[in-house]
């Protein structure tokens, strides 16, 4: 028995490995994107307002009933997060999901003991986007952004902007602990930004009909956490039988 879960493990963890493959292959693309991170900075006010107002709420799972967060502190800005950030509006611009166009997850791309990621495309102003995020009309399943921006578990946000052809992409990144809180210049610029991405990839100009918005994980990130859980249980009935 033990050695017919040892092959079966190991065809599991190859199978995963298939995944993978996805990522093995990368090659470096650069666009020039223009930031706009004295807006992208704004919003952190806007967070902060939710955070400690009393519409610090969601919608809990059956609709019906809310979840009233009380108590929240207030966001500090990570400009160490920020450079993540804008790297991240960067690469949204050739994929829009929470996968990077390496084939990694987003938040493996930092640190932190509790971290998520909040990211749009197409709204023109810090304003609008920041209206959209905090999904005040959404039931639960549309309020990830919100649950986000409401997590006691985090205390910092680094937030960027990129529009490319014309095109804006936003970012907000959540982590706990705390980063670098020492400012730094905002940039406004016009700036290339080199992005590794897999081969045969997006590249520049490929992600040109990005949603609006985007709420959770795509299908490469599902299959991964799919794969993850199978070695997982296989792992644990192997050792059973040790």
């Amino acid at each position: 028995m033990k050695r017919v879960l040892s092959v079966i493990l190991s065809l599991i963890i190859a199978c995963s490995g298939l995944t993978c493959v996805f990522a093995a292959g990368t090659k470096e693309v650069s666009i020039e994107v223009t930031y706009h991170q004295t807006e992208a900075r704004s919003i952190l006010g806007r967070i902060n307002e939710l955070r400690t107002s009393a519409d610090a709420w969601y919608w809990n799972r059956d609709n019906t009933t809310k979840t009233y967060c009380t108590g929240l502190s207030a966001l500090v800005y990570d400009y160490e997060l920020e450079k993540f950030a804008m790297l991240r509006a960067a690469e949204i611009a050739l994929n829009f999901s929470h996968t990077r166009p390496d084939g990694t997850l987003s938040v493996d791309g930092f640190t932190g003991t509790t971290r998520a990621e909040n990211i749009a495309a197409g709204y023109t102003s810090a304003e609008m986007v920041q209206e959209a995020f905090e999904e005040v009309n959404d039931d639960y399943s549309g309020q990830g952004h919100r649950r986000n921006m409401l997590n006691s578990s985090i205390t910092a946000v680094g937030i960027a902007c990129a529009e490319y052809n014309g095109r804006r992409y936003w970012i907000q990144e959540f982590r706990a602990p705390t980063g670098s809180t020492v400012e730094t210049v905002a940039n406004d610029g016009l700036t290339t930004v080199t992005v590794t991405v897999s081969d045969g990839g997006s590249t520049p100009g490929d992600n040109q009909d990005s949603q609006d918005e985007d709420g959770g994980a795509n299908w490469f990130d599902a299959i991964i956490a799919f794969f993850r859980s199978i070695i997982d249980f296989f792992i644990m009935l192997f050792n059973s039988f040790n």
